[in-house]
């Protein structure tokens, strides 16, 4: 069975309107009660060129896996369709401005997007004139309620339709548009599951689901569908939806023709250009993951001969190698499950790695890289360890220690270390990974200058949506954090002495934080303490004893020194 693994570029983007208990505090890695955020943004994709990032992340991951690209229709559609193709995406889904979702905006539900029709038609004649036609699949959703609805979009090009409104009025939604206020009267999209309960809460007409009445009802209506499309197909004479794919002379214009031309998204396609037909050479090249899947499979015949625990050390790792250790800890869960019991360490001297470091990670695959790390390092990751500290160049100094982008973007485990600086958008979206940042600062702070990203450690917007974990960052953490926080606790550490008090933790908050400057608990002391002690195990096996020495001194100021950073307690969203 092929999985299929989507990154949605689409998204409604609201803040939930109660208090998330535990059945949906599990998706995000959230903590019950959590008014976290639905959907947020994909900070770690901004081009194509993040796009065929990630989804080398991903197929590094899990090669089996079908990656799907989910997109709305826009103008230039067809020339992002061909930009997605190209970026390694199998399938490209197009969504319609019909249909959606009830909790987007007002303004984004009435002015926002083209119709699917429109977007399969530009998609699938830019695919061919590309040559990529074979190569990705189109899926288009957006309105669709009719098999024969389905048949034409088919017929406009696209390979597969999805039904989402469709599928929801079968089950009973009555399309009242409150899906992000916890207050569906049909017990879909809310926490509510009682009538007691609606009436407590003030919801009206409610009606709790009876999952075996529904489950009939779209079973009877997708079955209605599917007899339909095939009385259509036979019609047609054709025995197979695919043969059909691109047909649009099979179909016209049979109303509005005064108000509206249709000519060009009727007129006749190319025929499809097929890969490796020989009309043109193709070239190869190393893949850019090359180097992960081979200390896999170093790592894996090692495992295969009886080892539990494994060590791999490389030296000159450099950016065209990425995705590091991804392919390993994929590779393991799919070989022996949870592995129990086997460990996987991989250390990289004088390296810098690629994009998507140890992106993915499980628990038993735990990684050291001197010298530095690129954009999205240890994304997505479950457990494990990564440690980036500074490496010796060839004079034989300590340098960089940085990282780059999106450092530990989505992490829901495992802990992570950085000696020095981190580029912007580090720990957002995290769910309860631990993370350190050892730079510290040892000069005067000086805010009156402005451009304080410049200066800081952190460059900016660390620790947004941020649904769980820990974090202690020892120098300046950059401006705009914890926008949209609501989990989680990060521990700073102040240096009255160069001017970096609360008031400049304080100036480095973004403006819609709803977090507090507070000080440390019991519990949080001891945080710091075991992180700490970890961080400075890790300088000293990489031989930087004055550095951990350092460390071990803030660490015994550690109750005057730091501060907590945690979300305000959080309370319903009266909205309507």
């Amino acid at each position: 069975r092929t999985s299929v693994l989507s990154v949605s570029v689409l998204y409604a983007y609201a803040k939930y309107a109660q208090l998330v208990e535990v059945v949906l505090c599990y998706s995000p890695h959230s903590a019950p009660p959590s008014a976290g955020w639905g959907a947020a943004n994909h900070h770690d994709i901004y081009s194509i060129e993040d796009l065929a990032q990630i989804l080398t992340e991903l197929k590094t991951a899990n090669p089996a896996a079908k990656v799907s690209v989910k997109i709305p229709v826009t103008s230039g559609v067809g020339t992002i369709a061909v930009g997605i193709a190209k970026a390694g995406a199998d399938i490209v889904n197009l969504s319609g401005y019909e249909g959606g979702t009830g909790a987007a905006r007002e303004h984004a539900k009435r002015y926002v997007g083209l119709p699917v029709e429109i977007g399969i038609s530009e998609a699938h004649r830019a695919l061919l004139e590309a040559g990529l036609r074979s190569e990705v699949e189109i899926w288009a959703d957006g309105g669709i309620r009719s098999g024969a609805e389905a048949v034409k979009m088919i017929l406009l090009g696209a390979n597969r339709v999805g039904l989402g409104t469709a599928a929801l009025m079968g089950i009973g939604c009555i399309s009242c548009r409150r899906c992000h206020l916890d207050r569906c009267p049909r017990g879909i999209s809310t926490q509510l599951g009682t009538s007691m309960e609606a009436e407590a809460r003030g919801v009206k007409g409610f009606k709790p689901r009876d999952m075996e009445v529904e489950a009939e009802n779209l079973t009877r209506l997708l079955k209605a569908m599917g007899d339909e499309i095939r009385h259509r197909l036979a019609e047609m004479g054709e025995a197979s939806l695919q043969n059909l794919v691109g047909r649009t002379d099979l179909l016209g214009q049979t109303r509005l023709t005064e108000r509206l031309d249709a000519r060009q998204i009727l007129a006749p396609s190319a025929a499809p250009a097929r890969a490796g037909d020989g009309s043109r050479p193709w070239v190869m090249h190393k893949p850019l993951n090359y180097l992960t899947k081979l200390i896999s499979d170093l790592t894996l015949a090692r495992f295969d001969q009886g080892d539990r625990e494994v060590h791999f050390a490389e030296e000159q790792v450099r950016s065209t190698d990425r995705a590091i250790g991804t392919y390993l800890a994929g590779a393991m869960v799919r070989r022996y499950g949870n592995a129990p019991g086997l460990k996987a360490f991989l250390r990289l001297g004088s390296s810098v790695p690629g994009n998507g470091l140890f992106a993915f990670n499980t628990h038993a695959v735990n990684e050291v890289v001197e010298g530095g790390s690129q954009d999205g390092a240890g994304k997505g990751s479950a457990g494990g360890s990564l440690s980036v500290l500074k490496g010796k160049n060839l004079l034989g100094r300590l340098i960089d220690g940085s990282t780059g982008k999106s450092f530990a973007y989505g992490a829901t485990g495992g802990l992570f270390m950085v000696q020095n600086l981190a580029d912007s958008r580090a720990c957002i979206r995290m769910s309860g990974a631990e993370v350190v940042f050892g730079a510290r600062i040892t000069a005067p702070v000086d805010d009156s200058r402005g451009n304080i990203a410049a200066r800081a450690h952190l460059k900016g917007f660390a620790f947004e949506y941020m649904t769980g974990g820990l974090a202690v960052v020892l120098g300046d953490p950059g401006p705009w954090i914890c926008a949209g926080m609501t989990d989680g606790v990060i521990y700073q550490c102040l240096y009255p002495e160069y001017n970096f008090n609360r008031q400049a933790v304080r100036r480095r908050l973004a403006g819609g934080a709803d977090v507090s400057i507070s000080e440390v608990s019991g519990k949080g002391l001891e945080d710091i303490r075991r992180l700490l002690e970890r961080y400075i195990v890790e300088l000293e096996n990489s031989f930087q004893n004055d550095e951990a020495q350092a460390v071990w001194a803030l660490l015994q100021e550690a109750r005057q020194r730091f501060v907590m950073i945690i979300p305000n307690p959080q309370r319903p969203i009266s909205a309507e």
